[in-house]
């Protein structure tokens, strides 16, 4: 997962999700009658969605089908009923019964003694209508039959809250990591630029990179859950450890506090500074600690 937050399209969908608790919405396109996702004002394209998918933050809750406006694609509509003679909207006219002297009422009753009976349908042309038609009206204010309406089938995309709750503290971490690093240690961080560039002439996301004179600090997540995850970054630090002549350091945040310690040992020959937890307070305050 942590990899998807070093993506920078990515990560501004998650800070929209975990951050300001935007969901996925959909529009849909009237010409091409496609169907198009996205979070806030950034878009999902199908990699992301897949991504998102994959990583378990995103679920597949139902499909749902719509009746779209075939003008502009909006899928907030009103049902409106018109005369089929006139082609006027009806209104509905209630009628009551007055039960002191029984006299049939039409419209609002005149005391609290009056018994709704029922309604009529009636058009502005003074028309009574049984059998009205049926239109609908979407926001923009076109009116459509059923007949030229699109029908959408639409995929609901619900977000998974504990994956929500781990990227809320990654973000948390981050934060909290800048201020310490910025504030009391006097390093540089610049939040577009998170890249170091290996002898390879690759260069690799990290997600802090914080500077200051001839010393560089990069900051590192990983779950700890697999021992893939942890090899492959193995190689990105040969490749920037052989290339970068600045005095450099690597903080490596393992959320998984149970891994083991013999793991760790591959990567002591880099510089690096383990700190384990997902806890935010816990990683800030160690950092600190460790950092005097």
């Amino acid at each position: 997962m942590y990899d998807l937050l070093r993506d920078d399209n990515i990560r501004r969908i998650l800070v929209d999700i975990a951050l300001n608790n935007m969901n996925v919405n959909f529009k849909l396109n009237p010409i091409t009658q496609e169907i198009s996702y996205f979070v806030g004002d950034n878009p999902l394209d199908r990699r992301t969605l897949q991504l998102l998918l994959e990583n378990k933050i995103l679920r597949k809750a139902k499909t749902e089908s719509l009746i779209a406006c075939p003008f502009d694609g909006s899928l907030s509509l009103n049902a409106v009923l018109f005369c089929p003679i006139h082609k006027l909207p009806l209104k509905k006219v209630e009628i009551y019964e007055d039960k002191t002297t029984g006299a049939i009422l039409q419209g609002k009753p005149p005391t609290a003694l009056a018994v709704r009976r029922g309604y009529y349908l009636k058009c502005e042309k003074g028309e009574t209508v049984v059998n009205p038609a049926f239109y609908f009206r979407c926001v923009q204010g076109h009116e459509f039959t059923l007949e030229s309406a699109i029908i959408a089938y639409v995929d609901v995309y619900e977000v998974d809250q504990e994956k929500v709750e781990q990227i809320r503290k990654y973000f948390e971490t981050i934060s909290g990591l800048n201020k310490v690093l910025t504030e009391k240690q006097g390093y540089k961080i610049s939040a577009s630029d998170r890249k170091i560039r290996g002898l390879s002439g690759v260069s690799y996301e990290f997600d802090i990179k914080a500077t200051k004179g001839e010393d560089t600090l990069l900051v590192y997540f990983l779950s700890g859950e697999k021992i893939e995850e942890m090899l492959s970054l193995l190689p990105k630090l040969f490749d920037i450890t052989q290339s970068n002549r600045s005095r450099l350091k690597v903080l490596l945040i393992i959320a998984n506090e149970k891994i083991s310690e013999d793991l760790l040992h591959m990567f002591d020959r880099y510089n690096v500074k383990i700190i384990k937890g997902s806890d935010p307070n816990k990683i800030i305050r160690s950092f600190e600690e460790n950092a005097q």
